[in-house]
């Protein structure tokens, strides 16, 4: 694990116990310019996903996207959307928090079903012999996920491998 990786696990530990959580994080999975994954289990030991949403960097300051309407705007859309959709095939928000932090820090936490890796490492496994049936079998479910999506209005603007979840 990174030196930064760890860093933010280890403050994601502190604020989940001064939050009296119901999560416990495990591990630290990824982290990307919006923010950073963390393994972990709910009160039930049942599997999650901790996103700490990062606050953003403009023209060279820190800025908190809690405290920035057009970002907040930003984020409180992917919230809803990831609230409103009910299908096996798009990931769907079990809970979000926020840790307060004066002055103006505070930090954004979206809780998921945790998956266990995505696309672009089964492509890229070796171990993996992928078959026109597996290719078959992951586009049939990508076009159901992006059919639900395209029937409530919703364009998927970063669709990759990377971005694609897999379950089993």
């Amino acid at each position: 694990m990174s030196s930064k990786g760890e860093e933010l696990m280890r403050e994601l530990i502190v604020e989940l116990q001064q939050m009296k959580s119901r999560y416990t994080v495990h591990r630290f999975l990824s982290s990307g310019s919006y923010g950073a994954v963390f393994a972990g289990v709910d009160e039930g030991c049942l599997p999650v996903a901790i996103k700490r949403v990062f606050n953003t960097v403009s023209e060279g300051r820190s800025i908190n996207i809690l405290s920035d309407s057009f970002l907040c705007k930003r984020v409180l859309r992917e919230i809803m959307l990831l609230n409103h959709f009910h299908h096996p095939n798009i990931l769907g928000l079990k809970n979000m928090f926020i840790h307060l932090q004066p002055p103006n820090q505070h930090k954004l936490y979206l809780v998921t079903d945790l998956m266990r890796t995505d696309l672009a490492q089964v492509i890229h496994d070796k171990r993996i012999d992928i078959s026109p049936q597996h290719i078959r079998f992951f586009m049939y479910h990508i076009i159901l996920g992006l059919h639900v999506l395209h029937e409530a209005g919703v364009v998927h603007r970063d669709l990759h491998p990377g971005n694609v979840l897999v379950s089993e």
